[in-house]
């Protein structure tokens, strides 16, 4: 296998939607076929080296998981990763830079050694670090694989929401306690907020990745102990999960991570006059799972060591937040409109009316999202239904079912 330098720069991401525009400029000598797992790629174009620009060719039109990279030109692709639906939360990818040497060693890099983004030299010992939800990429020439040309990507989704804040008021200080319902968070944010000032975050408390950070359970405890008297605070708390290489390099800038938040819990209200203490209900929020991974940023590699050809670059992205929405029931064209969940579009072939990235329970109305008797064009993509019971309006054909269809076409599910 030749040795060569491929790396991916991140353009501007198209707002809305989560694309990302990369180059990958190959310098080397071999065809390769660029193969993404869990998510697509789709060229856009390719520019030579004497600035000659060729379109892709009619069988590499749309979205595909393997592309094909070609000696001394620039491969243009749009990107975006998306996070399967699971009914559980995924635990980070927390491993050493090389899981097969020691950890506290020096690593060898590719030719040139290791650089961070300014092109500074780095020596990278083998340590620990967040992959979030490690995807990965890599040539699919089989010999090419076996030779090491992968590398991982980092996705970052939001972890699970804290659990049953409390609070209490001793003296001029007030106690917060929650409980840990997460298995990925990295550590937690304390918001406070008046009637005269948005939420500001007053504390950020560590979960460690060897300690609370993979389990759930654990009972967490703050105290604010910069409260004036007679005044009323309202208290939330996010968690918070950071990943990528957090590593501290000695004449070096190190390498870019990205720090995500759960939606918030429940609400704290605390009035230091009078000392009522008032704990609101949590907001209804789904978990997070499933919605579109927008990439905001890319990294230079944290290293993959001994590898031959080397893929500068990992990808770091966000996962989506769902919107609270009551159940919908959609009997004709005519409904297709916002008070109907519709976000977008106009319901023709080109433009379909889209219903997406919503949490809806169904309690009492026997379904989250009906669809009946329409023939225009419409998506429902990236949903959270649940409790779809009591069956308020029935359909006797699928009874308490989140989803329901009825007499229509040209829909499509994702």
């Amino acid at each position: 296998v030749d040795v060569v330098a491929v790396s991916l720069t991140a353009g501007e991401p198209i707002a809305g939607d989560g694309t990302q525009i990369w180059k990958i400029t190959h310098n080397g000598v071999d065809t390769h076929t660029l193969h993404t797992h869990l998510y697509n790629m789709q060229v856009i174009n390719r520019v030579a080296w004497d600035n000659a620009v060729f379109p892709p060719d009619a069988n590499e039109l749309g979205w595909k998981e393997t592309l094909r990279v070609d000696p001394l030109e620039d491969t243009i692709v749009a990107i975006r990763p998306v996070s399967p639906t699971q009914p559980f939360e995924v635990p980070n990818s927390v491993r050493p830079i090389d899981p097969t040497m020691p950890l506290g060693v020096e690593l060898t890099g590719p030719p040139g050694g290791f650089q961070d983004p300014a092109a500074n030299p780095v020596t990278v010992i083998n340590h620990l670090v967040n992959y979030g939800w490690e995807y990965v990429m890599h040539c699919h020439l089989l010999g090419h694989e076996e030779m090491d040309m992968m590398h991982g990507v980092v996705v970052a989704v939001p972890p699970y929401a804290p659990q049953g804040l409390g609070g209490s008021l001793s003296g001029a200080i007030v106690n917060l306690s929650w409980t840990d319902g997460s298995i990925s968070e990295t550590g937690y944010i304390v918001q406070r907020s008046t009637a005269s000032s948005p939420w500001a975050t007053i504390a950020e408390i560590a979960s460690p990745l060897e300690t609370t950070g993979p389990t759930t359970g654990t009972l967490m405890y703050y105290d604010d102990t910069v409260v004036a008297d007679g005044t009323v605070y309202s208290y939330r708390v996010l968690a918070n999960k950071v990943v990528g290489d957090t590593a501290v390099y000695a004449t070096s800038i190190g390498f870019p991570t990205l720090s995500v938040n759960s939606t918030p819990s429940n609400v704290v209200v605390v009035d230091t006059g009078s000392g009522i203490v008032t704990v609101l209900a949590a907001p209804a929020a789904a978990p997070q799972a499933a919605p579109p991974v927008a990439l905001s940023q890319t990294i230079p590699d944290i290293a993959v060591p001994n590898a031959l050809p080397q893929v500068n670059a990992q990808a770091i992205g966000v996962a989506a937040v769902y919107s609270v929405h009551a159940p919908i029931r959609i009997d004709s064209n005519a409904d297709f409109d916002a008070a109907h969940g519709v976000s977008s579009g106009d319901g023709s072939a080109l433009s379909p009316w889209m219903i997406q990235d919503m949490s809806i329970d169904g309690t009492g109305y026997g379904y989250g999202i009906y669809i009946g008797n329409t023939t225009d064009h419409f998506i429902v993509s990236d949903n959270y239904l649940s409790n779809a019971s009591g069956g308020l309006f029935q359909w006797k054909y699928s009874p308490d079912s989140g989803l329901v269809l009825n007499n229509v076409t040209n829909g499509i599910v994702m």
